[in-house]
């Protein structure tokens, strides 16, 4: 499927189903294009966790490139720069087709987040969601290990990891 997502000007950052906090090696399994609920498009990529004991369990990760918002596209598109980076895709500024991602490995540190919302009925809706600590290159031969992140690991990434003031849906 042709993309076409030009990451020219991205930068590398440090940084979503839901996966118990850990470090865990991941691979592309698929990468679509998908329409957001403010009618915005959107990169989903789906991974599977690649070894350990919850091998094979799917996660998948959003990254809104075309929001009306510039400064939360930059940050989308930095993030997908950041995975391509770290995937080893041949051209990281460029992602061209969906096929150049498929089978790529990168590692992540994820923290599970645990929220709620109310629908407007008035029903509390109970959430968990992973937030995107860190992306690191795969390692051969380094397990995945589900277990909450260093505090250290958490606070360096929040130093280099910038705030917007948008209160951002997802």
């Amino acid at each position: 499927m042709k993309i076409n997502c030009n990451l020219e000007g991205a930068t590398l950052r440090t940084g979503k189903s839901s996966l118990p906090s850990g470090t865990y090696n991941l691979q592309i399994t698929n990468c679509d294009v998908v329409q957001t609920s403010k009618g915005d498009s959107a990169i989903k990529l789906d991974y599977a966790v690649a070894d350990g004991e919850l091998q094979g369990r799917p996660w998948s990760e959003f990254f809104n490139v075309n929001h009306g918002t510039p400064q939360v596209s930059k940050i989308a598109k930095d993030d997908l720069f950041t995975v391509l980076t770290h995937a080893g895709h041949k051209n990281p500024k460029m992602l061209s087709d969906s096929s150049e991602v498929i089978g790529l490995k990168l590692r992540m540190v994820l923290e599970e987040e645990h929220g709620e919302w109310t629908k407007d009925d008035g029903e509390v809706v109970k959430t968990t969601n992973n937030r995107v600590i860190m992306r690191l290159p795969y390692e051969d031969g380094v397990a995945s290990v589900s277990e909450a992140p260093a505090e250290e690991t958490k606070q360096e990434a929040a130093a280099t990891t910038p705030s917007i003031d948008d209160e951002v849906p997802w």
